[in-house]
């Protein structure tokens, strides 16, 4: 066989196996309603997050609190892509996830207010990674309950101090443009 056209088939072969081989590869769905982030939560705990989307990719966290919030990042199959308070990144299974209204406790230290005022009682002092349900958003202040009291701890908290809900300045604003 002629060396040119034994090349020419060689390219051809692998060439259109290469082009048909990248329409066949796993995709990744990232979130993106209007750039707004999802949020999700541990539904049970111990839970493992993997380095990627399967059984077979290896644990890099075991997540140990049931109710722990999540950043959702990207969708392959059942598997989610997921962000932790602290930065970490991994994948967990679609089925070990609830829709989300925990916070993070990420300050050192959270203070639980009566009233949405710096001035009203202070019921409690919550350590760093306390999680927390949400009752209300209320811009600057969340109306909480925090998980795992008894009797329910209920209060507001300052937005800063926590991590789990979309930060004010990420949120939606519309403005109009007057034609003419």
């Amino acid at each position: 066989m002629n060396p040119t056209k034994s090349k020419a088939i060689f390219i051809l072969r692998y060439g259109l196996f290469g082009i048909l081989s990248l329409l066949f590869l796993p995709t990744f769905h990232a979130h993106s309603k209007h750039n707004t982030v999802s949020f999700y939560a541990t539904r049970n705990a111990p839970i493992n997050m993997r380095s990627g989307p399967g059984k077979k990719y290896p644990i890099k966290w075991v997540l140990q609190a049931q109710g722990t919030p999540l950043a959702f990042l990207a969708k392959f199959h059942n598997w989610y892509k997921v962000k932790d308070s602290i930065g970490d990144i991994g994948w967990i299974q679609r089925s070990l996830l609830v829709p989300n209204k925990n916070v993070i406790v990420i300050a050192k230290q959270a203070v639980l207010y009566a009233d949405q005022d710096k001035q009203s009682q202070q019921l409690a002092t919550l350590k760093k990674n306390v999680i927390m349900r949400v009752l209300k958003d209320r811009k600057e202040w969340l109306e909480v309950s925090v998980l795992g009291t008894k009797p329910l701890l209920k209060g507001y908290v300052l937005r800063e101090d926590i991590w789990g809900v979309v930060p004010l300045h990420a949120k939606k604003t519309v403005s109009v443009t007057k034609k003419g």
